[in-house]
């Protein structure tokens, strides 16, 4: 069985969409891995802007891959833009994740509306 760590963030505690806030992409992230049968073994939140990778449950989520990444297979999230807007450090970072067999993952990539995602997913992880 795949396993996975999932990660959410919000860019302020005022949350605007539905589909945005920490609940829902909990939700959404929880059932892609029921649907895929991918066993979740912890998830990471951050409260702050994804211009960058100082945040605190980056660095959570960096710990614990570090004491466990040969039991990792996914870093999930929803779509890119919770996971970082700098697409610099987020290739690479997915590089470091990819040196360590881990896939950092959108999981709305294939949406219509998602496009971006799916681009990006296919480009960070060659």
């Amino acid at each position: 069985m795949k396993t996975a760590v999932l990660y959410t963030r919000v860019g302020t505690t005022i949350i605007g969409g539905e589909n945005k806030s920490i609940a829902t992409q909990l939700e959404k992230l929880e059932n892609y891995c029921k649907r895929n049968r991918i066993k979740i073994l912890d998830s990471f939140t951050d409260c702050a802007s994804a211009r960058d990778f100082n945040r605190v449950g980056i660095a959570d989520l960096l710990e614990f891959i570090k004491t466990c990444s040969n039991k990792i297979d996914f870093i999930l999230f929803v779509s890119w833009d919770r996971f970082s807007r700098n697409i610099t450090q987020a290739a690479l970072l997915c590089n470091w994740l990819k040196l360590r067999g881990i896939e950092a993952k959108a999981i709305w990539e294939y949406e219509p509306s998602h496009l971006q995602n799916m681009l990006v997913n296919k480009n960070l992880n060659k």
